[in-house]
């Protein structure tokens, strides 16, 4: 027998478009048009969304030829799970839907992620649209192709990367959005400002009162920007081996935070806002981020009106003790650990971060601590 001694190398690439523009939702039956051959559309949302949007896009798509299957759940965190999925699929092999479904996701990012976990795993593969619905998942979660459940306090543990055919951003539904949710989707506008762009948080910095006000003039700005940066990282970085990283900035402490309080309380931007807090607190510990850098976020992300530590009324009744080790249990058991241990996010100076497994057990432990205790 021959010995082989070529290597042949198979190069895959993904392209799709993100658009952004006011008034442009109920567009996307013409994007779905161009999609055929599709007989079958399944539209997945959150009972409020489907009231607002998502039973007229339904009776467009009708309209223009399509089965439309709904699945509509509660927009609770705790939905994003692997006993929802199974209801999906139940839905599309009772229905006989084939390869050729076209999945809309019409909602934030549990929506989302639910959605196009779905997309993924179903007849090995289906196309998905997402619409998003929320400041968070348009400017930051819609994009990416980082699609996933929970499985139990597992946050995004069951995860796979599947990348959708478009994604279509609608700013002018952000108006019936609640002010808490927006304002948690704020938070990861300021993740992307400190970590990649200072000219950003610059911009957030002098007009910190007016993005404060949902339905302000600058949010459309806002989201292209984001999208802009995070369009050109995904580009290069397609399946979170480099600088994709950087998006989590934050989520390390902000997950396990969500999690100890069983995705209840605490909205997700609300965490991540705790999240790089703490983690801009070790980097200035571990002498790796300019003071700066935690003085002028923690002002900003006040200001905004999110939080940058556990709540009071979240910490009253529990002893800092067992906060602390409930979070710090969370934390070990994170997916993105390595041999080395957890991998930080953390800012150097504004606009600018590193990815590092380098910070010691004893200044994790202060910081969780410290969290624990409601410390800032």
């Amino acid at each position: 027998m021959l010995a082989v001694t070529e290597t042949v190398r198979a190069r895959t690439a993904i392209t799709y478009d993100v658009y952004v523009r006011s008034g442009c939702l109920y567009e996307v039956v013409d994007k779905i048009k161009a999609l055929d051959p599709i007989r079958y559309v399944l539209l997945i949302t959150d009972d409020n969304v489907y009231r607002l949007y998502a039973r007229e896009l339904s009776r467009r798509i009708a309209r223009a030829g399509y089965h439309v299957l709904t699945f509509i759940f509660e927009p609770r965190r705790k939905k994003k799970s692997l006993e929802t999925a199974k209801e999906i699929f139940r839905l599309l092999f009772s229905n006989h839907a084939d390869r050729h479904t076209v999945i809309l996701n019409v909602g934030g990012g549990t929506v989302g992620d639910l959605g196009g976990f779905v997309a993924a795993l179903y007849l090995r593969g289906v196309r998905y649209i997402h619409l998003p619905t929320t400041l968070l998942s348009q400017a930051d979660s819609g994009v990416g192709g980082k699609v996933n459940v929970n499985f139990g306090p597992h946050l995004n543990s069951l995860s796979v990367f599947h990348h959708p055919t478009a994604v279509w951003v609608d700013p002018n539904v952000l108006r019936t959005l609640p002010t808490r949710e927006y304002v948690s989707g704020l938070a990861e506008i300021v993740k992307y400002a400190v970590i990649l762009d200072a000219d950003l948080f610059e911009m957030l910095e002098h007009n910190r009162d007016r993005v404060a006000r949902p339905n302000n003039d600058l949010v459309e700005v806002l989201i292209c920007r984001c999208l802009q940066r995070k369009c050109r990282i995904v580009s290069r970085d397609p399946q979170e081996k480099g600088p994709f990283r950087f998006f989590n900035y934050g989520h390390e402490i902000g997950h396990a935070v969500e999690v100890a309080y069983d995705y209840e309380h605490l909205l997700h931007g609300e965490a991540v806002s705790i999240g790089m807090m703490t983690a801009s607190w070790m980097g200035r510990e571990a002498h790796l981020t300019d003071y700066a850098v935690l003085e002028r976020q923690g002002v900003l992300l006040s200001g905004l009106g999110l939080p940058l530590t556990i709540p009071a009324n979240l910490r009253r009744g529990a002893i800092p003790t067992n906060l602390f080790r409930r979070i710090k249990r969370i934390l070990d058991s994170d997916k993105k650990r390595t041999p080395k241990g957890t991998v930080w996010i953390v800012p150097t100076r504004l606009g600018e971060g590193i990815c590092t497994t380098e910070i010691e057990p004893d200044l994790v432990r202060r910081s969780l601590r410290r969290l624990a205790e409601g410390v800032v």
